[in-house]
């Protein structure tokens, strides 16, 4: 006897009757008419529903219990033993030249004197000490001292440092540019600052102003009212304390 059981056989065909067979198993595709009131019922209710923008934009808010959260999260203080990160931008320091007045001239130093081998600090001081002598000494005859001083006023001076091997005349003490625009220009050797042959800074700086307003003769002005001024020098101080800008002397 055969051990395996047998099995009905069912049939899950759809019996179609034999006048429709051949339409049933393949049918010719027909396309609608453009005036479908079905297919133009569907597309009007998607355009409404799905593809069509809303009037105004949409907003979505956080509930009021959310936007607290965030408010609080975000003026929280960090944990203790926890330090806030900040990131500061490293700025280099900017190197800046000096502007005084001194008795109302107007003086420019140059960030080239803001060095160790000079110092703005050393030309302000000593400036102000060769103005000193111009303004509040008798040691320059009345006639020149005005000229000197109206040309001070009017110009100032432009003051910068530099070797003083690299100066026109190498090796000089410092050098000057009279009746400058905008101001007279004033360069200070590094010999300058040394003393030794140069002499006191403000001698050196009090030689080149009078530079600047030199008498018709030509004469050798500067060496004089260093000598007049502060003792330095060789030259005679009798030019710079007794003769005028004419060449006439006044004991």
């Amino acid at each position: 006897m055969d051990a395996r059981k047998t099995i009905p056989e069912t049939s899950t065909a759809t019996t179609i009757p034999a006048a429709d067979a051949a339409t049933a198993i393949r049918r010719k595709a027909v396309i609608a008419s453009e005036t479908n009131p079905l297919e133009d019922e569907v597309d009007e209710k998607a355009d409404r529903r799905v593809m069509r923008m809303p009037e105004s934009p949409f907003v979505q808010r956080k509930c009021a219990a959310c936007e607290e959260e965030d408010k609080t999260a975000q003026h929280r203080p960090p944990a203790k033993g926890i330090a806030p990160f900040i990131q500061r931008q490293v700025v280099p320091p900017v190197r800046q030249g000096r502007r005084f007045k001194h008795h109302d001239v107007n003086v420019l130093i140059r960030t080239s004197c803001d060095d160790a081998a000079f110092g703005l600090d050393k030309v302000e001081e000593a400036f102000k000490r060769a103005l000193d002598k111009i303004f509040l000494s008798d040691c320059i005859e009345a006639s020149r001292r005005r000229a000197i001083q109206a040309n001070l006023k009017k110009n100032g001076y432009d003051v910068r440092c530099l070797d003083s091997a690299r100066l026109v005349n190498a090796g000089a003490c410092a050098e000057s540019t009279g009746f400058s625009i905008p101001a007279n220009i004033l360069t200070l050797g590094s010999e300058a600052f040394k003393g030794g042959s140069c002499g006191d800074l403000a001698s050196t700086i009090l030689h080149e102003i009078i530079h600047v307003t030199r008498g018709r003769f030509q004469e050798d002005l500067s060496g004089s009212c260093e000598a007049s001024c502060f003792g330095f020098g060789s030259a005679s101080p009798d030019l710079c304390k007794n003769i005028d800008v004419f060449g006439n002397k006044h004991p």
